[in-house]
């Protein structure tokens, strides 16, 4: 194979791996199966190991603080690592931080020339055509609201197409295929942006029109007219979105406000990496018509807000101040290179997805990582050569990063495989074998041991172990409100004498659910409190008054309608409990079912595993 075809080939890698994590396994979705986590890693390993050449100034920042600012980030994080309540929520993104420092580096040694930058821009423009129209075509075909695949979700797939999208129409300046190629991917990829419905992202697009008609004169009309036509198309969601009804800035306020409750207590270091679906829950005060009951919040919809929150303000200050030196970085030196498009578009791409980003935090679907690599990289490529040290660089960095890391990640990658083995059994019996696998090789994650207690007590009924290992589980979470209620729902099977405890942890972690205090009603029934915790649930969920364990405790009952009585508000719930209701069909229940809807996965969102059903709270309706 000649030089000349294998630097092709090296030049499409970057987008085939785009492509493939774009399509399914870095998707919000796929990423979550042991696959994707198998497929993600090795990308961005193979590119961290082609760029460790580059590792003395990987992101080109200068001699004195190339260096410097990356392993300074690199020891905040494990500082912040080292002393969180929640470490293992951040064990794969600490491990992986030094290949993603490197990796930019690798994608701009596949695209070392000019013509192989070429070439791999034309890949880009490709892969964005493709994802754009699957999306259009999904959003056409059911009449969802907003486009969201195949990534799975609609900022997702706006934040992927603000960062790449510049890199893709570079082609509109050559002639032939290459013009058609990158002119079907504005108009496919524009069209998806406007079809996710994403304010931020439209108006990102809106700021990089205007960067382009800066500096691209000769489509300088075009570009500033498609911003005041994409501004104007703005205008009626931007008064809805300053209005006091948009839920998704209601959900932002509420979101920063937690954020900055947990920046007070550990303002330097932060909760650890990765502890926000983990510990956000302890810091939030949720909203009814934002949060539904047992929700599990898995980000802050603001990069700088959660990186703040699990780095601390040590972590956002280095990772700031290297983001803003990689621009200045980058723009200075604009001037030295002869092809402006193909330096500048990278950069239109960062600065749109910067303004992105304050708005959302995307970072654990790895799609969203590796286009900010690929338009990194880009950056890096199309500007002076990069510095290197050495043929050796590629063998010390297996050995002394690669290697252990390798070590550390097996036996994780090795659960997560029992784990989906288990989610995907038809066999209750050998769903219990492998998750039982899952936990010995991982017993720090929390939910490998909550699924097995779960499990143990469907098939052989809730017994002292079990309910203690649900228990261990939500310890190991801290802040997840469903595995404290299932470990409490588990205790109350067994009487053991730590239900009301965990029960409370869940009340408060949770408070819109009626089923904690209903259940510390019952684990107690004569507490003083009992009827106060009772009359709670059933102004939350007036069902819960048809539970049979509410009507076998007729002192709960007066206790609860006393309660009800002195409030002088309750009159329609206080008739409903007085006046029989009619018979209800044999089995009627009512409770709690994880995963049951794809959209509030409490797995995907919390723990980034596939949906699992499972029923958490199963409570049998009387007569």
């Amino acid at each position: 194979m000649t030089s000349a075809r294998c630097e092709s080939l090296l030049s499409v890698v970057p987008g085939l791996l785009l492509a493939l994590l774009s399509c399914w396994f870095g998707t919000l979705p796929g990423g979550a199966t042991a696959l994707g986590t198998i497929v993600g890693v090795t990308a961005i390993v193979w590119l961290a190991l082609i760029g460790a050449p580059h590792w003395s100034d990987p992101l080109q920042l200068g001699r004195r603080l190339g260096l410097v600012l990356p392993l300074a980030l690199v020891a905040a994080t494990l500082l912040s690592w080292s002393s969180s309540p929640a470490s293992r929520s951040g064990q794969l993104g600490v491990l992986l931080l030094p290949a993603l420092l490197l990796a930019p580096a690798g994608v701009a040694r596949c695209w070392r020339n000019p013509r192989q930058l070429q070439i791999g821009l034309d890949s880009l423009s490709l892969v964005i055509v493709v994802v754009s129209v699957w999306s259009l075509v999904d959003w056409w075909r059911l009449d969802s609201p907003r486009a969201a695949m195949p990534l799975g979700h609609h900022n997702l797939l706006a934040g992927w197409l603000v960062l790449l999208m510049p890199l893709a129409i570079v082609g509109l300046h050559r002639s032939g295929a290459r013009r058609w190629l990158a002119a079907a991917a504005l108009i496919v990829g524009t069209s998806a942006i406007l079809a996710t419905g994403s304010a931020l992202g439209l108006t990102a697009v809106i700021l990089q029109c205007l960067l382009a008609a800066f500096w691209w004169p000769s489509l300088r009309i075009p570009f500033a007219a498609a911003a005041v036509l994409a501004g104007l198309s703005q205008l009626p969601r931007a008064m809805h979105v300053l209005s006091a009804t948009d839920v998704s800035t209601k959900a932002r306020i509420l979101y920063l406000q937690a954020a900055w409750d947990g920046i007070l207590e550990r303002p330097a270091f932060g909760w650890g990496p990765g502890s926000t679906p983990w510990l956000i829950a302890g810091f939030l005060e949720p909203d009814p018509t934002v949060n539904p009951p047992s929700q599990v919040v898995g980000d802050l919809h603001s990069l700088p807000a959660q990186m703040a929150f699990e780095l601390g303000l040590v972590g956002l200050a280095l990772a700031s101040g290297l983001w803003l030196l990689f621009l200045v970085r980058r723009w200075s030196t604009r001037e030295k290179v002869a092809v402006r498009p193909e330096r500048l578009a990278p950069l239109t791409g960062l600065v749109g997805g910067t303004l992105f980003l304050l708005g959302n935090a995307p970072f654990t679907v790895l799609a969203l990582p590796l286009a900010l690599i690929l338009t990194c990289g880009a950056a890096l490529a199309a500007g002076p050569g990069l510095q290197t040290r050495g043929s050796r660089s590629r063998l010390l960095f297996a050995l002394l990063y690669l290697l252990p890391v390798g070590v550390l990640l097996l036996p994780m990658i090795l659960a997560q495989v029992h784990y989906d083995r288990a989610a995907t059994s038809e066999s209750s019996v050998r769903s219990l074998d492998e998750i039982d696998w899952a936990t010995s090789l991982d017993p720090s994650f929390p939910l490998y041991g909550a699924r097995k207690a779960w499990l143990q007590g469907s098939l052989h009924g809730v017994d002292d172990d079990s309910a203690r290992l649900a228990l261990q589980s939500a310890e190991l979470a801290k802040g997840v409100a469903p595995l404290w209620l299932a470990a409490g729902f588990m205790g109350l099977e067994v009487s053991a004498d730590w239900t009301l405890d965990a029960l409370s942890t869940a009340r408060n972690l949770d408070p819109l659910s009626p089923l904690p205090p209903l259940l510390m009603a019952l684990s107690q029934p004569q507490h003083p409190e009992a009827g106060r915790w009772a009359a709670l649930a059933l102004r939350l969920e007036p069902r819960l008054s048809r539970t049979s364990r509410f009507l076998d405790n007729p002192e709960l009952i007066d206790a609860t309608m006393e309660v009800l009585e002195a409030s002088g508000q309750d009159g329609d719930l206080l008739a409903r409990l007085r006046t029989a209701t009619p018979a209800l069909p044999p089995g009627a229940a009512i409770g709690l079912i994880m995963d049951r809807e794809p959209a509030l996965a409490f797995s995907l969102y919390g723990f980034r595993r596939r949906p699992w059903p499972a029923t958490l709270v199963r409570l049998p309706l009387g007569p």
